[in-house]
């Protein structure tokens, strides 16, 4: 859902806000395979995490849960009322 918001936000004239990510959003497949890449760094890392203390692991991924709800909040209401005005006419 991020990655789709953003890319369709940046579509439609949007800026993406965060400085680190500005140069790769600019190419959908490097944004894709960046986030798929965090992916597979954040998983291995909570699971030893987890296992040297418990809840840690959890913790990691509440964190960015937290994380990209902002971010896919923050979409939501850039595109809402795009959304309601196709809708309006």
């Amino acid at each position: 859902i991020d990655i789709l918001s953003t890319q369709i936000i940046l579509g439609m004239g949007g800026v993406e806000l965060n400085p680190v990510m500005a140069g790769i959003v600019n190419t959908p497949l490097l944004h894709v395979l960046l986030k798929c890449g965090i992916l597979m760094l954040v998983i291995p890392v909570a699971l030893i995490a987890e296992a040297r203390v418990r809840g840690s692991g959890m913790a990691l991924y509440a964190t960015l849960i937290a994380m990209y709800t902002v971010v896919i909040i923050n979409n939501g209401a850039v595109l809402l009322p795009h959304i309601i005005r196709s809708f309006t006419g």
